[in-house]
Protein backbone atom coordinates (compact mmCIF):
# COMPACT_ATOMS: atom_id res chain seq x y z
CA UNK A 1 0.00 0.00 0.00
CA UNK A 2 1.17 3.88 -0.42
CA UNK A 3 1.34 5.69 2.33
CA UNK A 4 0.88 9.70 2.28
CA UNK A 5 2.80 10.28 5.81
CA UNK A 6 5.91 9.17 7.22
CA UNK A 7 6.00 5.17 8.15
CA UNK A 8 7.45 3.90 11.36
CA UNK A 9 8.91 0.12 11.43
CA UNK A 10 9.51 -1.61 14.46
CA UNK A 11 11.80 -4.97 14.26
CA UNK A 12 11.38 -7.06 16.99
CA UNK A 13 13.58 -9.85 17.81
CA UNK A 14 12.95 -13.46 19.20
CA UNK A 15 15.59 -16.30 19.85
CA UNK A 16 13.78 -19.12 21.47
CA UNK A 17 15.19 -21.21 23.54
CA UNK A 18 18.62 -19.28 23.10
CA UNK A 19 21.22 -16.67 25.08
CA UNK A 20 18.50 -14.16 24.40
CA UNK A 21 18.23 -10.94 21.55
CA UNK A 22 21.20 -8.59 21.98
CA UNK A 23 20.92 -6.10 19.24
CA UNK A 24 18.87 -5.23 15.63
CA UNK A 25 20.73 -3.83 13.09
CA UNK A 26 19.23 -2.21 9.65
CA UNK A 27 20.23 -0.37 7.00
CA UNK A 28 17.69 2.03 4.98
CA UNK A 29 17.50 2.11 1.48
CA UNK A 30 21.30 0.29 0.81
CA UNK A 31 22.93 2.92 3.68
CA UNK A 32 26.57 1.86 4.76
CA UNK A 33 27.09 1.54 7.85
CA UNK A 34 24.55 -0.52 9.22
CA UNK A 35 22.81 1.61 12.32
CA UNK A 36 22.28 -0.08 15.44
CA UNK A 37 18.30 -0.05 16.53
CA UNK A 38 15.00 -1.45 16.63
CA UNK A 39 13.11 1.21 15.19
CA UNK A 40 13.17 2.80 11.37
CA UNK A 41 11.46 5.83 10.33
CA UNK A 42 10.82 6.04 6.59
CA UNK A 43 10.03 9.34 4.93
CA UNK A 44 11.75 9.36 1.63
CA UNK A 45 9.19 9.26 -1.36
CA UNK A 46 8.91 6.31 -3.08
CA UNK A 47 10.11 2.95 -2.92
CA UNK A 48 11.82 2.54 0.31
CA UNK A 49 13.77 -0.76 1.05
CA UNK A 50 14.92 -2.15 5.07
CA UNK A 51 17.73 -4.63 5.45
CA UNK A 52 18.20 -6.09 8.39
CA UNK A 53 19.17 -8.53 11.26
CA UNK A 54 19.98 -9.42 14.78
CA UNK A 55 22.41 -10.80 17.14
CA UNK A 56 21.81 -12.87 20.30
CA UNK A 57 23.89 -13.17 23.08
CA UNK A 58 26.05 -16.04 22.58
CA UNK A 59 27.61 -13.95 19.21
CA UNK A 60 25.24 -15.37 16.96
CA UNK A 61 24.03 -13.46 13.81
CA UNK A 62 20.82 -13.84 11.60
CA UNK A 63 21.45 -13.89 8.05
CA UNK A 64 20.63 -10.78 6.50
CA UNK A 65 16.59 -10.12 5.62
CA UNK A 66 14.64 -7.75 3.55
CA UNK A 67 11.69 -6.41 4.70
CA UNK A 68 8.43 -5.81 2.76
CA UNK A 69 9.18 -2.35 0.58
CA UNK A 70 7.55 0.60 1.92
CA UNK A 71 5.74 2.95 -0.66
CA UNK A 72 5.53 6.27 0.33
CA UNK A 73 4.08 9.01 -1.87
CA UNK A 74 3.49 12.92 -0.25
CA UNK A 75 2.76 14.54 -3.27
CA UNK A 76 -0.35 16.23 -4.28
CA UNK A 77 -1.79 15.07 -7.74
CA UNK A 78 -2.73 18.08 -10.26
CA UNK A 79 -5.54 18.40 -12.47
CA UNK A 80 -6.20 21.71 -15.58
CA UNK A 81 -8.07 24.65 -15.11
CA UNK A 82 -11.00 25.44 -17.44
CA UNK A 83 -9.82 26.59 -20.46
CA UNK A 84 -12.64 28.69 -22.03
CA UNK A 85 -15.25 31.21 -21.28
CA UNK A 86 -17.86 31.07 -24.01
CA UNK A 87 -19.91 28.60 -26.35
CA UNK A 88 -23.25 27.96 -27.65
CA UNK A 89 -25.85 26.54 -25.51
CA UNK A 90 -25.34 22.58 -25.70
CA UNK A 91 -22.85 22.75 -28.39
CA UNK A 92 -19.62 23.53 -26.22
CA UNK A 93 -16.11 22.85 -27.72
CA UNK A 94 -14.27 19.22 -26.80
CA UNK A 95 -13.16 19.75 -23.29
CA UNK A 96 -10.45 17.04 -21.75
CA UNK A 97 -8.61 18.17 -18.61
CA UNK A 98 -5.56 16.68 -17.90
CA UNK A 99 -5.26 14.74 -14.89
CA UNK A 100 -1.87 13.61 -13.13
CA UNK A 101 -0.32 12.17 -10.38
CA UNK A 102 3.64 11.24 -9.60
CA UNK A 103 2.41 7.59 -8.48
CA UNK A 104 -0.78 6.08 -9.52
CA UNK A 105 -4.68 8.34 -10.18
CA UNK A 106 -7.23 6.83 -7.94
CA UNK A 107 -10.63 8.91 -8.54
CA UNK A 108 -11.72 12.43 -9.51
CA UNK A 109 -14.88 13.76 -7.94
CA UNK A 110 -16.87 16.74 -8.81
CA UNK A 111 -19.92 18.66 -7.61
CA UNK A 112 -21.97 21.03 -9.96
CA UNK A 113 -23.90 24.12 -8.03
CA UNK A 114 -22.75 22.62 -4.92
CA UNK A 115 -24.02 19.08 -5.27
CA UNK A 116 -21.79 16.44 -5.05
CA UNK A 117 -22.14 14.53 -8.31
CA UNK A 118 -20.73 10.52 -8.60
CA UNK A 119 -17.04 10.16 -8.36
CA UNK A 120 -15.04 8.48 -11.43
CA UNK A 121 -12.31 5.75 -10.64
CA UNK A 122 -9.29 6.30 -12.60
CA UNK A 123 -7.10 3.09 -13.47
CA UNK A 124 -5.09 4.61 -15.89
CA UNK A 125 -1.56 5.05 -14.12
CA UNK A 126 -0.44 8.57 -13.55
CA UNK A 127 -2.29 10.65 -16.38
CA UNK A 128 -6.06 10.58 -17.25
CA UNK A 129 -7.83 12.24 -19.66
CA UNK A 130 -11.32 13.30 -18.30
CA UNK A 131 -13.55 14.64 -20.83
CA UNK A 132 -16.61 17.13 -19.51
CA UNK A 133 -17.68 17.88 -22.45
CA UNK A 134 -20.82 16.13 -21.71
CA UNK A 135 -21.38 17.67 -18.12
CA UNK A 136 -20.83 21.48 -19.62
CA UNK A 137 -23.48 20.89 -22.42
CA UNK A 138 -26.03 20.00 -19.77
CA UNK A 139 -25.68 22.68 -17.51
CA UNK A 140 -29.09 24.72 -18.03
CA UNK A 141 -29.80 28.38 -18.82
CA UNK A 142 -30.68 30.13 -15.62
CA UNK A 143 -28.18 31.55 -12.77
CA UNK A 144 -24.37 30.98 -12.67
CA UNK A 145 -23.39 27.34 -12.48
CA UNK A 146 -20.70 26.36 -10.47
CA UNK A 147 -18.07 23.12 -11.47
CA UNK A 148 -15.67 22.03 -9.31
CA UNK A 149 -13.32 19.33 -8.92
CA UNK A 150 -10.66 17.07 -6.83
CA UNK A 151 -8.26 14.31 -7.53
CA UNK A 152 -7.13 11.70 -5.45
CA UNK A 153 -4.28 9.29 -5.49
CA UNK A 154 -4.00 6.04 -4.33
CA UNK A 155 -1.98 7.07 -1.26
CA UNK A 156 -5.16 9.64 -0.27
CA UNK A 157 -3.38 12.47 -1.70
CA UNK A 158 -5.89 15.46 -3.03
CA UNK A 159 -5.30 17.97 -5.40
CA UNK A 160 -5.60 21.14 -3.57
CA UNK A 161 -5.32 25.01 -5.06
CA UNK A 162 -1.81 26.10 -4.40
CA UNK A 163 -0.80 25.02 -8.00
CA UNK A 164 -4.15 26.03 -9.70
CA UNK A 165 -6.53 28.70 -8.21
CA UNK A 166 -6.17 31.12 -5.48
CA UNK A 167 -7.51 30.12 -2.05
CA UNK A 168 -8.01 27.23 0.36
CA UNK A 169 -10.24 24.64 -1.02
CA UNK A 170 -9.53 21.49 -1.57
CA UNK A 171 -10.01 21.67 -5.23
CA UNK A 172 -8.01 21.66 -8.09
CA UNK A 173 -9.98 23.33 -10.20
CA UNK A 174 -13.24 25.33 -10.08
CA UNK A 175 -15.12 27.85 -11.85
CA UNK A 176 -18.52 29.69 -12.10
CA UNK A 177 -20.60 30.05 -15.84
CA UNK A 178 -22.76 32.31 -16.84
CA UNK A 179 -25.25 31.95 -19.36
CA UNK A 180 -26.08 34.85 -21.28
CA UNK A 181 -28.58 35.33 -24.63
CA UNK A 182 -26.43 36.59 -27.04
CA UNK A 183 -27.83 39.65 -29.15
CA UNK A 184 -29.46 39.54 -32.18
CA UNK A 185 -27.57 40.29 -35.23
CA UNK A 186 -28.61 42.40 -38.26
CA UNK A 187 -26.95 43.01 -41.72
CA UNK A 188 -27.90 46.04 -44.45
CA UNK A 189 -30.29 44.31 -45.98
CA UNK A 190 -31.27 41.03 -44.20
CA UNK A 191 -32.38 40.03 -40.81
CA UNK A 192 -29.68 36.88 -39.52
CA UNK A 193 -32.11 34.20 -37.78
CA UNK A 194 -32.02 34.59 -34.46
CA UNK A 195 -30.48 31.73 -32.42
CA UNK A 196 -30.23 31.25 -28.98
CA UNK A 197 -26.90 31.18 -27.31
CA UNK A 198 -25.09 31.54 -24.25
CA UNK A 199 -22.08 33.08 -22.97
CA UNK A 200 -20.52 31.37 -20.24
CA UNK A 201 -17.93 33.94 -18.31
CA UNK A 202 -15.29 32.01 -16.16
CA UNK A 203 -14.48 33.82 -13.16
CA UNK A 204 -11.50 32.54 -10.89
Amino acid sequence: LWHNTDVTVTLTCTDVDGSGCYQTFYSLNGASPYVQGNTVTVSEEGLNTIDFYSTDRAGNTENEQTADIVKIDKTNPTGDIFGFNTFTFRNAPSTVLTLRDNNELAKVCYSLDGVAQPCVDITTGSAYSWDITSIINALAVGNPHTFAYTVEDTAGNKSDSNSSVEGNDAYAASFAVTPVLLAQVRGAATVAEVTPCLLYTSRR
